[in-house]
């Protein structure tokens, strides 16, 4: 049985591995260590366009 992974912004299903963006730790625990941080899968196509739009500083959106 193969893993199905989707791109988290376009939705498609990767058939080339892309890229993984994790956002910041977040919710801390009960002696105040941080739990987990938000993992999102992306396609080859999205990765580059993020990447690009970091690099030259343009809205996300």
């Amino acid at each position: 049985m193969a893993i199905s992974v989707t791109c988290n912004k376009c939705r498609r299903e990767l058939d080339v591995p892309g890229g993984i963006l994790f956002g910041p730790p977040s919710k801390q625990n009960y002696d105040g260590a941080l739990e987990y941080s938000l993992k999102l899968h992306l396609c080859k196509t999205c990765c580059d366009e993020i990447i690009t739009a970091i690099l030259v500083n343009k809205d996300l959106s």
